[in-house]
């Protein structure tokens, strides 16, 4: 499930978050002549170079008022979206999970402890952020990727 607005391509820097609405990831353009427009809409987002962002006004007046609303996001280049099965159990093994409390200043990773960056960043179907803090996740995955594309010329 895609709704786009405009091309979600590669390398294209972006926030996610979560919509509590549609049940997805929201896609924000970061830069460019559509900075701070939702582009898209995804049920999984795979990020890299990422950084995650609080709000602290933003997060102080959803506390104050009760009332949600988005403060809190992940910033990062686009890589896939929408990924298959496979690729997500692949980034799933050896990562490390990250949420997002209101009452916190900062993402936490499972182990409560802050997040600030990481080197990708899964943002899938079930509403979960993994991330991985090396590049060697992507490395397996774009090796996986370039076997199978042998098997099939």
């Amino acid at each position: 499930m895609v709704e786009q607005r405009l091309i979600l391509s590669d390398g294209l820097l972006v926030d996610v978050y979560r919509n509590l609405h549609k049940h997805c990831w929201s896609v924000r353009a970061a830069c460019g002549s559509h900075r701070g427009r939702v582009i898209g809409h995804a049920n999984s987002v795979l990020l890299r170079h990422c950084t995650f962002h609080v709000s602290d006004s933003g997060r102080l007046r959803a506390i104050r008022e009760g009332r949600k609303n988005v403060h809190a996001h992940v910033r990062g280049r686009i890589l896939r979206y929408d990924l298959e099965h496979m690729d997500r159990f692949d980034f799933a093994r050896d990562s490390v999970g990250a949420s997002y409390n209101i009452h916190m200043p900062h993402f936490m990773t499972d182990e409560c402890e802050p997040v600030v960056k990481a080197a990708h960043v899964l943002a899938d179907e079930s509403g979960r952020l993994l991330f991985k803090p090396t590049d060697q996740c992507l490395l397996d995955i774009e090796k996986k990727h370039k076997q199978i594309r042998k098997l099939f010329t």
